[in-house]
């Protein structure tokens, strides 16, 4: 995603369907991003990874950071702005990934207390009612 410094109808549709591509990727990565926050799925964090550094790496979104060159050209600056628009997102995107990575990784489950079954004295997670190991209903 560099800037150009003349383009027709062509060159515009390329850079607006290169752009909708873009921000649908970083739509999906933020999708899957609430997905870890939701259910702490690894497999989605990892989805979500891939996704961002794909994006990253086929659009170099961070370019829409560098200052813009001085024009008259109406179309620089439109190209310009929407440049800046998807790097904001990329950058939103890229807290939203890293956050939920880390919420999946490294924070605290949130039921980590165990008890044991009354019929065969194996411990279970708080949440079970029926033993995994015997099936019995609440261990009984």
């Amino acid at each position: 995603m560099t800037i150009t410094l003349a383009m027709a109808g062509l060159a515009e549709a390329a850079l607006g369907t290169a752009r909708m591509v873009c921000l649908g990727l970083l739509a999906l990565a933020a999708i899957a991003a609430v997905i870890v926050w939701i259910g702490r799925a690894r497999v989605w964090a990892g989805i979500a990874i891939f996704l961002f550094v794909v994006v990253s790496v086929l659009f170099a979104p961070w370019m829409g950071f560098v200052p813009m060159e001085i024009s008259d050209d109406p179309d620089e600056h439109y190209w310009a702005e929407k440049y800046r628009e998807t790097a904001n997102l990329w950058a939103l995107v890229g807290c939203m990934v890293g956050f939920a990575t880390f919420w999946a990784w490294k924070a605290p489950s949130i039921s980590t207390k165990t008890t044991p079954c009354g019929k065969c004295g194996r411990e279970n997670a708080v949440t079970t009612t029926i033993c995994p190991h015997c099936m019995t209903r609440d261990g009984g």
